[in-house]
Formats: structure tokens, sequence, C-alpha cells
């Protein structure tokens, strides 16, 4: 006698599941690759606005520096330093979006007083050719 039960799912379906489960893992590894690289790309971009901004930072501190000294001996501004009344002020550029701004004025006992110091974006005007046609 045979005491097996008549199965409806056969090996193709084994067989078809199988392929399925195997093409939704090539997906995910593919998935897995791209967001690796653009997080390594972002990566990039970051270490590289970093290097900017602290090359910048270092520069304005040198300048601010340089100010100090110069309020103290009673010589000329550094270049690139506007004065208007008391204040004082100058930027350093960390990259082709984004500036170091920083405004300062002559303290009473010598040296200077830092008023403002922070990043700023530069605003680009693009220029367009011709405009976008969206609905050839």
């Amino acid at each position: 006698m045979n005491n097996r039960l008549p199965s409806n799912a056969g090996v193709g379906v084994a067989s078809i599941l199988l392929i399925v489960v195997m093409l939704c893992m090539t997906v995910f590894a593919s998935l897995s690759l791209l967001t690796a690289k653009n997080d390594a790309t972002l990566t990039d971009k970051t270490v590289a606005y970093t290097r900017a901004y602290y090359a910048a930072d270092a520069d304005a501190q040198r300048i601010i520096a340089d100010v100090a000294a110069a309020l103290s001996a009673g010589t000329a501004l550094p270049a690139g330093v506007a004065r208007q009344g008391n204040a004082l002020s100058f930027s350093v550029p960390v990259n082709e979006s984004a500036a170091i701004l920083v405004t300062l004025h002559a303290a009473d006992e010598g040296g200077v007083i830092v008023d403002s110091y922070g990043v700023s974006t530069i605003q680009t005007q693009v220029i367009e050719d011709e405009p976008l046609n969206l609905w050839r």
C-alpha cells in the first residue's frame, strides 16, 4: 500500500521559489554595493570640505592676530580687511560656495573683540543659455 498523500506543490514550485529568493538576494546585494559606493563618495566630499574649512579657519585666525597686531602698533591693516568706523570685517573663502565671514572691533585695552564669526554660503548666479523644455 501507498501511504503518501497527494501533493499539489511539486518540484516546479520549489524551483520557482528558489529562483525568486536568489533574485531578491541579488537585488539586495546590488543595492548594498550601490549604497556603499555612495557613502564612500559622500565621505570623500565631507573630508575635502572639512579640510578646506579648517584651512580657512586657520587663515581667519591668522588675520585676526594680524589685525590685533596692526591696531596695537598703529600700522596698516592687512589686505582684505574692510574698516567702517570702529568695525572691521573680512572674509576667507572655504570653497567655491562658502566663506568664513568675520566682523570685529578694536578693544579699549588693545587687541580686538570678535563680534561675529561664521560660515556663509556664497550666492552664485546661474546663467542658462536656453530655457529647459520639459514637454518635448
